[in-house]
């Protein structure tokens, strides 16, 4: 048995079918976001990774652009299809 306490690791899984995490996330306090990074970041709300305030406090975007955002890329981000 291990001293270290059990941590269940976050995460959901992308469009792709792989697992992302927080640590897969763009950095912190990045201003210029590419689409596939933003579509990431939708993914993370959507699936309860971050919150839409923490988003907007990681990426500096009001609640309006991060509903531009979502508005863009939810589908994506879920791995629907239009």
């Amino acid at each position: 048995m291990s001293d270290e306490p059990h941590s269940m690791e976050h995460f959901f899984i992308g469009p792709d079918g792989k697992r992302v995490t927080l640590a897969d996330l763009p950095p912190r306090d990045l201003l210029n976001l590419t689409s596939p990074q933003k579509s990431m970041v939708v993914g993370a709300v959507r699936n309860g990774l971050i919150t839409i305030s923490e988003a907007c406090e990681r990426y500096h975007l009001s609640r309006d652009e991060y509903l531009h955002w979502h508005g863009s890329f939810a589908g994506e981000a879920s791995g629907e299809r239009p």
